[in-house]
């Protein structure tokens, strides 16, 4: 199977999961990732805003600006092949943007070098043992770890059911350090 099907086979198999089911598998993720050692030591977080039926990062949006973390936000204007990344100071301030996606304002826009993020939430459609991912197709994530100079922790956040045994991989996608989920 291809990326292209692979695709579209978890997205399906994604949206089958019970809301309710997936709100507790929700809980028990953030749970875990906040238990680790690179959620302790980190200060700059990079984290998705969660759409549709993916794994909810709002409340661990709104914990980790509680818990006093710089939090940076994917920024996409539409036509550009790049995500650029945004200071997000409370989730109120988030409207629907690019894809539908909550974004900040264009007023409330605050882009900073993306060296400074010292760990990354990274989305996907599912993850396998080597820490490589199927995402939407975009190449986002790639291009974004490809241009940078640190090394920030990038943690795969998802559902344990999105994990499987191998996913293909050219030579330009580019692993996640580890996989938190349920």
């Amino acid at each position: 199977m291809d990326k292209k099907e692979l695709r579209k086979s978890l997205m399906g198999k994604r949206s089958e999961y019970p809301k309710e089911l997936r709100e507790k598998m929700d809980k028990k993720a953030f749970e875990n990732l906040i238990k680790t050692e690179e959620y302790k030591n980190s200060e700059n977080i990079f984290v998705f805003i969660s759409f549709r039926d993916e794994i909810d990062t709002h409340e661990a949006v709104r914990y980790f600006i509680k818990d006093n973390k710089n939090v940076f936000i994917p920024y996409t204007e539409e036509g550009k092949e790049k995500m650029r990344l945004t200071r997000l100071k409370d989730m109120e301030d988030l409207v629907p943007g690019h894809f539908g996606i909550l974004s900040p304002k264009k007023d409330d826009l605050y882009f900073i070098d993306h060296n400074i993020i010292d760990l990354v939430l990274v989305p996907g459609l599912a993850f396998d043992d080597e820490g490589y991912r199927i995402g939407y197709g975009g190449g986002f994530y790639d291009k974004f770890f490809a241009d940078l100079i640190s090394k920030p922790k990038k943690i795969g956040y998802c559902y344990s059911f999105q994990l499987i045994d191998k996913i293909p991989h050219d030579d330009y996608d580019i692993p996640v350090d580890m996989v938190i989920t349920d």
